[in-house]
């Protein structure tokens, strides 16, 4: 029986003057009070920041609420979205902005980085298994998967990573960071990247997000860079790289649980009395749901520790991709994580037709073209997995298998032939 999401009146999670003080008193608190990632729980500013930005920009809150008033018409068009679309691809580049040599991250850590969000988006994850059995029923794979730009703004090659040195000793919630003039870097077209900042972050901060809407300007994510990508025991209880999981959430429109009312949104979350921290026993109940399976602590928008992190909701998933549909739908579009073939204009009279899509790891590609023609599989963070070579004479109907290692996910068949490119995306079961 399908599980639809909490129409609610299109009112978004409001916050009473009394908490809107508490949120605003939080954020302070964080910005002022300085400690060791390791001495102190983890603290998102996401939504605190949110609270001080619709302050500060009066229009904000209604321009959220048209987005909202969008994306719930589109759940309620769509109620197989939450079981997981797609798959979408969003493209992410990383700003690493950095006053000291050990603020940056390797490129191995930030590439292992998006290794865990699509594990986490995708329901792969080695802590998904151990979902509680109240409710695989609503745990989801989102359809949701991440890849590394290939092109920059310009249509160039790139790494997908910018490096900036700055004399800024340490950034806070101010969005200094997304600014060259600031010391940090300028973000790129937020309508065709996900922008994702690493720094130095102050006071104990491991993250925050942008919602939907707002100043495309500052649009995206900031990483401390410690839990940029998983960093072994140093950084413990936040080593896995869980920190981005539930930022990207954020960016896509997620809201921490945050009182009895399923405040956030989902109909599938339980309802919660307040931050769960650390990584506690299950079952868990609190002043808002008293009876057994308790609170979702293990969710990954709360604030658990990265071990404990285990899933989204159908519902979740719901939100996500109708933000992808709707507010940020040209990322769906975006094809910077296409590689650049030199000399090689895109797509002029090449057809390419891949089948099955999806497939077990094993398809066929179907084209026609004269002489050498070359086919490359490249996976989501643009390593080049299988490829081949062939004198074409015309039709050609070939069959492409993947390595037993590659596993399931996203991948990008690149087809050159006849003085084109063309660039097709397959999902493996």
């Amino acid at each position: 029986m399908l599980h639809s999401p909490r129409r609610s009146n299109l009112i978004l999670p409001k916050i009473n003057p009394l908490k809107s003080y508490f949120y605003i008193s939080l954020l302070l608190f964080v910005l002022a009070f300085a400690s060791t990632l390791r001495a102190q729980p983890r603290e998102c500013a996401s939504q605190a920041r949110l609270q001080v930005q619709q302050q500060l920009d009066p229009g904000l809150a209604t321009q959220m609420q048209e987005a909202e008033s969008q994306v719930q018409d589109w759940i309620m068009q769509h109620p197989l979205a939450m079981r997981g679309g797609g798959p979408v691809t969003i493209p992410v580049v990383f700003h690493v902005v950095y006053r000291l040599p050990n603020q940056i991250p390797s490129r191995a850590r930030l590439l292992d980085q998006l290794r865990v969000l699509n594990e986490d988006y995708g329901a792969t994850n080695p802590q998904f298994p151990m979902v509680p059995a109240a409710w695989t029923s609503v745990a989801a794979n989102t359809g949701i998967q991440f890849c590394l730009a290939q092109q920059d703004p310009q249509g160039d090659t790139t790494g997908g990573i910018t490096h900036t040195q700055t004399v800024t000793s340490s950034f806070s919630t101010n969005d200094a960071v997304k600014y060259t003039n600031q010391g940090g870097h300028d973000a790129w077209d937020p309508t065709r990247y996900l922008n994702i900042w690493v720094c130095h972050l102050g006071n104990g901060l491991l993250g925050y997000a942008q919602f939907p809407s707002g100043n495309t300007a500052t649009d995206g994510v900031v990483l401390h860079h410690t839990v940029a990508g998983p960093n072994g025991d140093p950084n413990y209880p936040f080593n896995l790289g869980r920190t981005a999981t539930p930022e990207g959430g954020h960016w896509l429109g997620l809201y921490h649980i945050s009182d009895c009312n399923n405040n956030d949104l989902c109909g599938d979350t339980p309802g919660q009395s307040m931050p769960v921290y650390g990584c506690p026993t299950f079952p868990l109940m609190d002043a808002c749901t008293i009876n057994s399976p308790g609170i979702m602590f293990m969710n990954f928008i709360g604030l658990c520790d990265d071990s404990c992190m285990m899933f989204y909701t159908q519902d979740q998933s719901s939100r996500m991709q109708g933000f992808l549909n709707t507010a940020r739908s040209s990322l769906i579009t975006s094809t910077v994580c296409d590689s650049v073939t030199v000399g090689v204009p895109a797509s002029q009279g090449l057809a390419v037709t891949v089948f099955p899509n999806p497939s077990h790891g094993r398809f066929e590609l179907s084209f026609s073209a004269m002489g050498k023609a070359e086919v490359v599989v490249y996976d989501v963070l643009g390593k080049v997995v299988a490829s081949q070579s062939l004198l074409a004479d015309g039709a050609v109907l070939m069959a492409m298998e993947l390595p037993e290692r590659s596993g399931a996910g996203v991948y990008f068949v690149r087809v050159v032939a006849d003085g084109a490119g063309v660039m097709r995306q397959v999902l493996v079961e």
